[in-house]
């Protein structure tokens, strides 16, 4: 009788803990589904990523945007995002932290900022992205310039004689 009940409390024990399970399978099955899906559009994802940075980063919002939807419907990627897919959210974080707008433009033009391996001419008239610039690449060392001080071009020089980061401020039409 002893040995009966033992053996009824290991029983039921042993199906609380199937009924758990289950559900832990269940979200392991939803989350296998979802990497295969992920896996199965990695490819396309990839090639529409590296020809939005590639060949939208000069484009105004407005032609990303008609040029991207065009993309994703002939590759069937209807529901794809490109900043979901190359920038990770704690990423994003950080660029928000560092005082990047967390609209959907900004974000993106930051991905494109650091996807590319173009040097980038940043038209800024509220200043927010040198703001941020700065702050994210400090630990780089980045030298912020003016365009009209008086020894400009010997710091560009050395900028480039050295490989020194240069942001380069308020750009005039003389360069």
């Amino acid at each position: 009788l002893v040995l009966g009940l033992a053996a009824n409390e290991t029983i039921n024990v042993a199906g609380t803990l199937i009924d758990r399970l289950s559900g832990e399978y269940e979200r392991w099955q939803e989350q296998i589904g979802n990497l295969q899906n992920e896996l199965d559009c990695l490819e396309k994802g990839s090639l529409l990523s590296a020809a939005f940075v590639t060949f939208l980063g000069s484009e105004s919002e407005q032609v990303r945007n008609e040029i991207l939807n065009k993309w994703k419907g002939l590759l069937n990627l209807n529901n794809f995002s490109t900043l979901e897919f190359c920038v990770m959210e704690t990423e994003k974080l950080n660029w928000s932290n560092r005082g990047l707008p967390t609209d959907a433009l900004s974000q993106e033009n930051a991905m494109i900022l650091f996807n590319t391996t173009e040097i980038p001419l940043i038209i800024d008239p509220s200043g927010r992205a040198s703001s941020f610039l700065m702050k994210h690449l400090k630990d780089k060392q980045v030298e912020k310039v003016n365009a009209n001080d008086s020894n400009f071009l010997i710091q560009v020089e050395l900028a480039v004689r050295f490989g020194k980061l240069l942001l380069i401020d308020d750009k005039s039409s003389d360069i």
